[in-house]
């Protein structure tokens, strides 16, 4: 009886799904999480998919981003010190990416800290690989 009570109390850990290049993946609120070592550093990431799995194709292009990630970055922060005056000279750390359009998987986008702030997360969004829009999220 008290096993029984315990499960219903008792959370079950999020899903999750292993992929031989990008590890450990967990689903949460509906979207696919994991960080991935690169070039000695950890990189946060979300991607979307199923209940049961990441979308493929996203995986493909979070593969294609490692592969020109410090290019891909430093276009990001370079878009947006250009829209943003207050970050022209602030110290903008990467926070993480996200692919989570299945539609669309050659958008994505790049988020990051100002001084370090994590009240405000700064977004890069990409469409078709280049840079488009830029918001925030608080």
């Amino acid at each position: 009886m008290f096993s029984s009570l315990k499960n219903l109390f008792t959370k079950s850990p999020p899903p999750e799904f292993r992929d031989s290049e990008l590890g450990v993946l967990t689903l949460e609120c509906g979207v696919w999480g994991g960080t991935v070592q690169h070039d000695g550093r950890e990189l946060r990431f979300s991607v979307g998919g199923t209940e049961t799995a990441p979308d493929a194709a996203l995986l493909g292009s979070v593969r294609s981003l490692l592969a020109r990630f410090s290019d891909t970055e430093r276009s990001a922060i370079e878009f947006l010190r250009s829209r943003e005056t207050d970050l022209r000279q602030a110290r903008l750390d990467f926070y993480s990416f996200d692919f989570i359009w299945e539609a669309k998987p050659d958008n994505f986008a790049l988020e990051f800290l100002a001084n370090g702030d994590d009240s405000r997360v700064w977004r890069v969004e990409f469409v078709d690989g280049q840079p488009s829009e830029i918001g925030y999220d608080d």
